[in-house]
């Protein structure tokens, strides 16, 4: 069988022996440049593999890095900045941030922030010991976790997500670039072995064509054959043949043994063949098979031997379709042993007898399923390239540019044609010098690649920042072929990191310097006033009743004014001073390089100047005066807490000498400042201790004199300094947040002593207490009235509130406020406004109050004979109250002028010296005993 199939092939192939040998050399080529390009691919992957992890190890690093401040600090805002910091990265997934207990710290998208997490990886995270981990590699994603630690304590994971499409592009492109390079060689390949099987069939040729006029009797005919090799030989031997009858014979039998020779190589060329190849006869019956072609369709070759080629083809429409003739790289539908179907490429040609007679035909056929595939990936590599976000520059060896992309030209402003082929140094925006380039270079030849911030230019001639990332491209000779830059333009993310050291440092409401930059600035004059021996002077400016605009036209107003007087401080200083923003309404302005100590005095003076104009805000004028209190390096102190603290110490001797004024630190401001703050601590024991009580001061009717109310004043019995009022103590109280459980216990006391007076069968009144904004405010204020009615046991109608103006007339008051006044006068509970027409008040908003008094202040009643505005004032207000129905009382009645003017307007009741000064609880009982007054 197998020499019948042999002799077959000789009659196909005697006249296609230069087709033979290139198809061998050019199967052989191909075979190892499938082996170099396989060897390429495994090679750059791992080098991109290794490339990402350790890039996204960084981005998880510089992570940690920079949260671990804020984690500390608990800073959620914080956190998410430094996150969204993070979504600039390319294929970034996620970036998070884990508590060691699994709760979601701050995330880059905050909708997680918050959560616990309980997936597989997350959970083996939190189980790891503080080490960098890799929780998740595989061709979609790599997912890098660096600990977080703070005073040698893990506090956080950061987490780090990037998707793997840049190491499938670069497999891509590098498969690209092997495939090109491959049927680059093989069509060298191709061309040279048709030259060298040109050369080994021409001798043949003309051998034949000498054997063929031999035969035909033409025995003049001689080869001509100047080879050295075997061919030569047998020209030689058949032109001996000629020669001599006796040579002719042996000369036969060299042409035999040659003809078997090149049989044997054609058949070992032809089952060493790696595509598929079949020779069929004219009926298109298979007659032979390679190797090749066994494994391709999963048939033995006994199998295909003799069978009809449409057995092997999917359908009888694609035989057809290639049976008209000669084909060349056709692609067909094939079917396999097992009915599965691929797509192959079909070369096919026919094979012509001695005498042209068409005696079969041969066919190369090659799975082009995985061609087709890595078709489809470089398709897809080149949209991605052209469609990444980051700009990319291949340039080759030299540093030719050979291709951009899309979002080069469009960061750079340049068209392809205008870079192509010229060196990347025209980008060079001039800021760096010769050695960063160097290092920069350096890197790249001893460690493959470099990455970071670099400044170039755009076409337009702008100059911006950009983050580079350069990579050199090596053969297997580990020669460089090309290099590769991505980049993204980081102009967007460094302002923001700017903005975010600016708002570190500085005010966010007035962009003056804040405390920590402040800290820095009084350090440096300090030292440099050290140097040259110059004073340096810290003037401490307070605000001047600043608390009641923010009580009365709202927060919003009181920022306004601070804006504005940030821009005034500004104005008052030289350029090389500082104005700061401590928090609230204080600012410390800082004065170096000063000629004498004097001049800090004429700023002081022109800060006070500057105030004296009002404030417009919100369609109203508002005046506001500064306290400024000054301390100087080096008397006052050789550091800035010191100078602060003294300057802050001159600042209250200035309020407590009326304000809108400033004063110099001494010694003896320092010793009230200590005494204020021992009065403050005592003023924490002076409750536990007993040493607060209460005095009352009665409220009489007008008309007949009778007693109608009394009002509890607060009293301190100090072991050692006495009686003490409590204007001495209330902002003590107040910066020691001891005001709410100090009104509670007024409150308390005042309705158990009149509940006392009621069981004592005395004739009693309502008590009025008063009520302060920040206990008006509280959350728990209605529950603590009503326990301590209930635990007094006094009738609700017996008690009276007063609540300041500013309180109710906030613009911030609204249907909670007015809803919490309805409730306490449905208890019976009475209500009045204190000190009203100090404030801003709104008279549509006060209709809706159910209010029942209004009390007008002092500081209009001791006024009403010397200032007429005065006067007016009380007269419209006692107007206001009679046409709202409600009861007008007049506090700090002192003198019988004041006490007739105001009967003579109308007002309803007084309270004040002229009647009486407040009393203690047993001094006050005679006075409800009689229940009348006369005047």
């Amino acid at each position: 069988m197998k020499g019948r199939t042999f002799q077959r092939l000789k009659r196909l192939f005697g006249l296609s022996v230069r087709r033979q040998l290139m198809l061998g050399i050019v199967t052989v080529h191909a075979v190892s440049m499938s082996l170099f390009v396989a060897g390429l691919v495994e090679h750059e992957r791992n080098f991109l593999v290794e490339q990402s992890v350790a890039q996204v190890r960084g981005l998880a690093q510089t992570l940690a890095t920079n949260s671990a401040s804020w984690v500390l600090a608990n800073d959620v805002s914080g956190l998410q900045e430094v996150l969204i910091a993070q979504t600039h990265v390319p294929y970034l997934r996620y970036a998070m941030l884990l508590s060691p207990q699994g709760r979601v710290i701050g995330h880059s998208e905050a909708r997680f922030t918050g959560l616990y997490v309980d997936d597989p990886v997350s959970l083996r995270l939190l189980s790891a010991p503080p080490v960098s981990q890799v929780l998740l590699h595989d061709p979609a994603m790599l997912d890098i976790a660096e600990p977080v630690f703070a005073n040698g304590k893990l506090i956080a994971w950061a987490r780090v997500g990037v998707s793997q499409a840049p190491i499938a592009r670069g497999l891509v492109e590098i498969t690209q670039r092997g495939m090109v390079y491959a049927a680059v060689a093989i069509a060298i390949g191709a061309l040279f072995a048709w030259f060298m099987a040109g050369g080994l069939t021409a001798s043949l040729t003309e051998l034949s064509k000498v054997a063929a006029l031999v035969s035909k009797g033409q025995s003049d005919k001689r080869v001509r054959i100047r080879r050295n090799d075997e061919l030569g030989a047998v020209g030689e031997a058949f032109n001996r043949m000629l020669d001599t009858l006796h040579e002719q014979a042996a000369a036969r039998e060299a042409m035999q043994r040659q003809l078997a020779r090149s049989m044997a190589e054609f058949e070992a060329m032809f089952h060493a063949i790696p595509d598929a190849a079949i020779v069929a006869d004219p009926d298109s019956r298979i007659v032979l098979v390679n190797p090749a072609t066994s494994r391709l369709f999963g048939y033995d070759v006994d199998e295909l031997t003799g069978s009809p080629c449409l057995r092997i083809y999917s359908s009888q429409q694609a035989y057809l379709s290639v049976t008209a003739g000669p084909v060349f790289c056709v692609e067909v539908e094939y079917r396999r042993k097992d009915g599965s179907q691929f797509r192959g490429q079909l070369s096919r040609a026919p094979v012509l007898g001695h005498e042209g007679e068409h005696i079969g035909f041969i066919s190369l056929i090659r799975d082009v399923s995985r061609q087709k595939e890595a078709e489809l990936q470089l398709q897809l590599a080149a949209q991605v390239f052209e469609s990444s976000r980051e700009g990319i520059m291949i340039t080759d060896a030299g540093q030719a540019i050979v291709m951009v992309n899309r979002a080069f030209r469009e960061i750079t402003g340049y068209a392809r044609d205008e870079v192509v082929g010229r060196n990347p140094s025209m980008l060079s925006s001039g800021l760096h010098d010769q050695s960063f380039y160097q290092v920069l270079w350096q890197a790249v030849r001893e460690k493959g690649h470099w990455q970071g911030e670099i400044w170039n230019r755009r076409r337009t001639g702008e100059i911006y920042p950009e983050w580079l990332s350069i990579s050199a491209v090596k053969n297997d000779a580990d020669e460089v072929i090309n290099y590769v830059g991505l980049f993204s333009d980081i102009s967007e993310r460094k302002a923001a990191a700017e903005h975010i050291e600016f708002m570190a440092t500085h005010d966010a409401l007035t962009g003056l310097p804040n405390r920590m930059l402040l800290r820095d600035r009084i350090y440096s004059a300090v030292t440099q006033a050290r140097r040259s021996k110059s004073p340096v002077a810290v003037l401490f400016v307070d605000l001047d009743r600043f608390k009641y605009i923010n009580d009365t036209l709202g927060h919003q107003a009181g920022d306004d004014v601070l804006v504005e007087v940030a821009k005034r401080l500004r104005k008052c200083v030289r350029e090389g001073d500082t104005v700061s923003r401590q928090g609230g309404d204080e600012f410390v302005v800082v004065l170096s390089r000063l000629g004498a100590a004097r001049d800090a005095r004429g700023v002081a003076q022109k800060i006070l100047d500057a105030m004296r104009q009002n404030f417009h805000v919100q369609q109203q004028d508002v005046a506001v005066s500064p306290s400024i209190g000054i301390s100087l390096y080096p008397q006052d102190g050789d550091d800035g807490e010191r100078l602060i603290m003294n300057a802050d110490a001159a600042m209250y001797h200035a309020k407590k000498l009326g304000r809108n004024n400033y004063q110099f630190y001494t010694r003896e401001i320092s010793a009230q400042a200590l005494q204020r703050l021992s009065l403050e601590s005592e003023l924490s024991q002076a409750l536990e201790r007993g040493e607060l009580l209460l005095h009352y001061q009665p409220q009489i009717d007008f008309e007949d004199g009778r007693i109608v109310g009394l009002e509890a004043l607060l009293r301190w019995r100090h072991p050692e300094q006495g009686m003490i009022a409590p204007d001495a103590f209330i902002r003590q109280a107040e910066e020691g947040r001891q005001l709410v459980p100090l009104g509670a216990w007024v409150l308390g006391e005042a309705c158990r002593q009149n509940k006392a007076w009621l069981d004592a069968g005395i004739a009693t009144v309502p008590v009025a207490v008063n009520i302060i904004p920040a206990q008006f405010h509280h959350p728990d204020f209605l529950s603590m009235l009503t326990g301590v009615i209930q635990s007094s046991g006094l009738p609700e109608s017996l008690l009276e509130l007063e609540v300041a103006e500013s309180a109710l007339m906030d613009e911030h008051s609204g249907k909670e406020e007015v809803g919490l006044l309805r409730h306490i006068t449905q208890l019976g509970i009475r209500l009045s406004i204190d000190d009203f027409g100090t404030g801003y008040s709104s008279l549509a908003y006060l209709k809706r109050l159910p209010v029942d008094k209004l009390k007008i202040g002092r500081s209009f009643v001791r006024d009403l004979f010397g200032d007429a505005e005065d006067a007016a004032i009380v007269t419209a207000i006692i107007e206001l109250a009679h046409g709202l129905r409600l009861t007008t009382l007049a506090e700090g009645v002192d003198t019988r002028e004041q006490y007739d003017r105001l009967k003579a307007l109308g007002c309803n009741q007084l309270q004040g010296l002229l009647v009486c000064p407040p009393l203690s609880a047993d001094e006050f009982r005679q006075w409800l005993i009689r229940g009348r007054i006369s005047i």
